[in-house]
């Protein structure tokens, strides 16, 4: 069995162990249409639109060193999609900026947007030999058509954002198969290995959960940070605590997930991560405006042997209904 046939298994046995230790859900959400407008997409890229960042050359160059010719363009939103997820990028960091579940549609009837630009940030940083930290929000990448795949069974799309920078490259690379809430994610560098430091690399998930239930406690008090440790021990903040939480976990972690009642998004490592940091907020309980409920941050580090591998996989993004409430 080859290296992309494991992992596919692995993943695919990690969100089965995530389903049965944490989302077992409560009560069935609200009855969506039968059929979305959304169907497998196909299409290469689709650009919003935008305008060049204000960036000031020198200041970039002093601030991102040999990335700086990276640090200029036009930011690009370019989806995935297939019956059940539509996923948004952009090309100013390349990574995940909205995923929308196409079946559901939120108490309020309006389409349910697990995370969308205002609400969520992904964001990846390393360090540079020469001492500089790069964001890959700080960069932008081009993005490719999106290109139809067939592994074993399973048929869908891929897409992939390069970035030319130092001499070398970053690649991003996001599968979506069709039937599936699920969206790998691999990573490789290629050419950096002189350039980017022996240091771990960070992932950071800040996830500003809106309400999407009618009763707006019920809907907080559901939502929560689980993970689960590469020694097999889980674990997870309080969901009913009003009081800010964190959880530093100074020992390799499989995965770590943020829990939305009856959804999830979730960073799952091909290998492990080298740690993690897991914070909750609840806004005052007088600010009944507030949209969001509750406030999500998981911070993970990559080994730096997975990150300078020329071709690192090490992890997925995904997005789950528990199987029960599929509709098909």
């Amino acid at each position: 069995m080859d290296k992309n046939s494991a992992t596919g298994l692995f993943l695919i046995s990690a969100l089965l162990l995530i389903y049965l230790f944490f989302f077992a859900p409560k009560s069935e959400p609200e009855k969506a249409p039968a059929k979305p407008a959304a169907t497998a997409s196909t299409a290469p890229a689709k650009a919003a639109t935008a305008t060049p960042a204000p960036l000031d050359s020198a200041a970039m160059a002093q601030a991102l060193g040999n990335f700086a010719a990276a640090a200029q363009g036009t930011a690009q939103d370019v989806q995935l999609a297939n019956d059940d997820l539509t996923i948004t990028f952009s090309t100013k960091g390349g990574q995940v900026q909205a995923v929308r579940i196409n079946k559901y549609k939120t108490f309020f009837g309006q389409p349910f947007d697990l995370l969308d630009k205002e609400s969520a940030k992904i964001d990846t940083r390393f360090r540079t030999t020469d001492g500089r930290t790069v964001r890959f929000s700080d960069l932008y990448f081009q993005p490719s058509a999106a290109q139809s795949v067939t592994e074993g069974n399973r048929q869908g799309q891929r897409l992939t954002f390069t970035a030319a920078v130092a001499g070398g490259q970053i690649e991003q690379v996001y599968t979506l198969y069709n039937d599936s809430y699920e969206v790998g994610y691999e990573m490789r560098f290629a050419g950096l290995g002189n350039v980017i430091a022996q240091e771990p690399m960070t992932l950071t998930f800040l996830d500003r959960v809106r309400q999407t239930e009618q009763d707006r406690a019920q809907n907080r008090n559901h939502t929560t940070i689980n993970h689960y440790l590469a020694n097999d021990d889980p674990g997870s903040l309080s969901e009913t605590s009003e009081d800010p939480e964190e959880i530093v976990i100074n020992e390799p972690v499989k995965w770590a997930a943020h829990k939305h009642d009856f959804f999830v998004a979730g960073l799952i490592a091909q290998n492990q991560f080298s740690t993690g940091k897991f914070n909750s907020n609840v806004p005052a309980a007088t600010d009944s405006t507030n949209k969001f409920i509750k406030t999500l941050s998981t911070t993970l580090t990559v080994p730096a042997a997975d990150v300078l591998g020329a071709k690192a996989s090490f992890g997925i993004i995904s997005a789950q209904i528990p199987s029960r409430f599929s509709r098909k």
